[in-house]
């Protein structure tokens, strides 16, 4: 009842401004050297008939220019989705966000997602890279994986990289980016940007 609701207001809510303080962070860094920003959208964001006009608002405040928004969407919370919430999909990238299907290779459907979904790049679950490059069978998967991708025009990101060993595999394979320790530990986004030399021009 109310109840319900009203939690699902809150969640939205939380997400609306975890949405403003990631575009707003990016927008206090040096003008020259702005970073794209990466943003995890729920099941119930992305269900949200408002999300369209949220994501116009919070990028006509902030002032990012769209292209440096992207949206990381469960491949499970694409499973459930109507032919509304595709459209949706649709008109996001028609804004010029870009959209990410994250742990890709756990759904049911994946390439029946891959064919309907208009995503940019998928992220291969990082189960499938722990038995990387010593298992034959984890190493096919991946390189399927990357080439499917690929001929679909689509950019791949490993997630769960450890090893120099993986990270010389997935650039045989041709994958574009990769997440993990093998390139360095999980850092707040002051400390990331620091590191690469890119100030913020309140500082």
């Amino acid at each position: 009842g109310n109840g319900a609701l009203s939690v699902d207001g809150v969640a939205v809510n939380i997400g609306e401004r975890v949405l403003h303080a990631a575009c707003a962070w990016v927008m206090s860094l040096d003008a020259s050297r702005r970073l794209p920003v990466s943003v995890n959208l729920s099941l119930r964001q992305f269900g949200d008939p408002r999300l369209l006009d949220t994501v116009s608002r919070v990028l006509a405040e902030t002032g990012l220019a769209a292209e440096l928004l992207g949206f990381e969407i469960g491949e499970s919370a694409l499973m459930h989705q109507t032919d509304h919430t595709l459209a949706r999909l649709g008109k996001l990238r028609d804004m010029g966000v870009s959209l990410c299907v994250d742990a890709f290779g756990t759904g049911q459907s994946s390439l029946k997602f891959l064919k309907r979904f208009p995503v940019d790049r998928i992220k291969i679950d990082r189960s499938f890279l722990a038995g990387v490059p010593g298992n034959a069978d984890d190493c096919a998967v991946v390189t399927a994986i990357t080439g499917l991708a690929r001929n679909l025009k689509l950019e791949v990101v490993a997630l769960g990289v450890e090893s120099e060993d993986q990270l010389a595999f997935l650039a045989r394979c041709g994958c574009d980016l990769v997440q993990g320790y093998a390139i360095g530990e999980p850092r707040s986004a002051d400390r990331a940007a620091a590191a690469i030399g890119i100030r913020r021009d309140m500082e």
